[in-house]
């Protein structure tokens, strides 16, 4: 039952979430992205005992003030962000948009093509999608500076798009046609293409200015890439991975999987000299995040009754987490913090590594809570877009190494849905009370890294 109300929350201010008012979007889609949530944190209300006092004197006039709404983010405000964010439209374009919803400009609207993915290079200077016209697919390149297009064309059309550090690679995956998923590396200067390795499933994380990319493959297999010469061994790990997604590279280029253990699996961290550190205990599948400054990891234990517990070790002794919650774990000092909230499906950084923005979604609907120092602030009550759920949604480890919906200063949050039955593209500015504004309409939109 949604509050009727604002209250305090975990410390913090929790804002009054905005009703769901519909629910166009597959009820499959939503059961798939809570299979992995049990238990219901609904409060039961205790009916109070019958009062005693004598009733208040009948009154003709009410003195009961006006219920004032909360104001929305202000112009001013909106203008004040900084950075662009990229807007894939209902209507089959790219367009860039200004954080106040002004400069709306379309760089890709094509008639008859189908447009998705897309990505923003380091720097913000490119833009990366895929496209699909009756030429065949393609991943298309565009250069802010000059304003110019590439075509890279591909035998069949990218889903996933991730650029290296320097902004002049973008790695894709894509089916092979023949069952495997593609992993490609594009030139961004030269439009060319290299065929990197085959795999399903498949995921990766960038390590080091490009030259080399760390892989998860096959639910088997973990391995370093090298692009120079495309070599990548598999690494002999003394077990079977664990329950994961994407391998988290951190900046010293070590990296975070699971493997499996003797009574579940474990966390663990690998370095450049495939030596092995264990971090903490788990008994299922986990989704990871790591802080910008690779110092913590927020690890999200999946909330199957198979799988309840998160455990740090540490010298033998092993601290029982709660189940299907959050743990943030800070990778020096091996100290653990769990956040209450259940049902969570996804987490995400900020960019200064200050706020933890979660992703909860339970029978009153869905909202973003977004977490800093222990105190935690409520978005609205929201229902994601069809593009939300089917594409980034489910793969949101993989989509936390490439895409970002903060604001370059970590002052605010973009999300795409209809709150309160109005769709469009919404801006959050997670430290005001201020309901978030509606700045465009669109499927999905992404904020550029500066």
């Amino acid at each position: 039952m949604a509050p009727s109300g604002p209250r305090r929350f975990h410390g913090g201010r929790y804002r009054l979430g905005m009703a769901l008012r519909r629910h166009t979007v597959s009820a499959v889609l939503l059961t798939v992205l809570l299979s992995a949530c049990t238990g219901d944190d609904a409060v039961a209300e205790v009916e109070p005992p019958p009062s005693t006092a004598a009733p208040a004197p009948t009154t003709t006039s009410s003195t009961q003030p006006p219920v004032v709404a909360p104001p929305v983010v202000g112009a001013d405000v909106l203008a004040s962000l900084p950075g662009q964010l990229v807007v894939a439209t209902d209507e089959g374009a790219i367009e860039i948009i200004d954080p106040n919803g002004e400069g709306r400009r379309s760089i890709d609207d094509r008639a008859n093509t189908l447009l998705s993915q897309p990505t923003w290079a380091p720097g913000g200077t490119r833009l990366s999608w895929t496209s699909i016209t009756a030429a065949g697919p393609a991943v298309r390149v565009h250069d802010l500076t000059d304003s110019a297009t590439t075509d890279i064309p591909t035998d069949t059309p990218a889903f996933y798009h991730s650029w290296n550090a320097a902004g002049d690679q973008v790695a894709t995956l894509r089916s092979s046609g023949t069952g495997p998923i593609q992993l490609d590396i594009h030139d961004a200067d030269t439009g060319t293409t290299r065929e990197i390795a085959l795999g399903q499933p498949f995921y990766l994380d960038w390590a080091d200015e490009g030259d080399r990319v760390v892989v998860a493959v096959n639910a088997n297999a973990v391995a370093r890439v090298d692009l120079d010469d495309a070599s990548g061994a598999n690494l002999q790990l003394p077990a079977p991975v664990g329950v994961f997604q994407s391998p988290a590279v951190l900046s010293d280029e070590s990296f975070l999987i699971s493997l499996a253990a003797a009574n579940g699996f474990e966390l663990v961290q690998i370095d450049s000299s495939d030596m092995i550190r264990r971090i903490a205990r788990l008994d299922g599948a986990i989704s990871m995040a790591t802080s910008p400054d690779s110092s913590r990891v927020a690890v999200l234990v999946s909330p199957d009754p198979s799988a309840p517990q998160l455990e740090q070790a540490s010298f033998q002794t092993l601290e029982e987490l709660p189940d299907g919650l959050v743990s943030i774990i800070d990778l020096a000092a091996g100290t653990v913090d769990t956040l209450p909230h259940p049902n969570v499906v996804a987490i995400n950084w900020s960019p200064d590594g200050s706020w933890l923005a979660a992703l909860q979604i339970d029978a009153a609907g869905s909202r973003w809570l977004f977490t800093r120092n222990g105190v935690t602030t409520r978005g609205p009550n929201h229902e994601p877009t069809p593009t939300m759920l089917q594409q980034y949604l489910p793969f949101a480890d993989q989509y936390n190494q490439s895409h970002r919906w903060w604001s370059p200063d970590s002052r605010a949050f973009v999300f795409a849905g209809s709150v309160a039955g109005e769709d469009g593209v919404w801006i959050d500015v997670v430290d005001d009370d201020a309901d978030p504004a509606k700045i465009a309409d669109g499927g999905v939109a992404f904020w550029s890294p500066s």
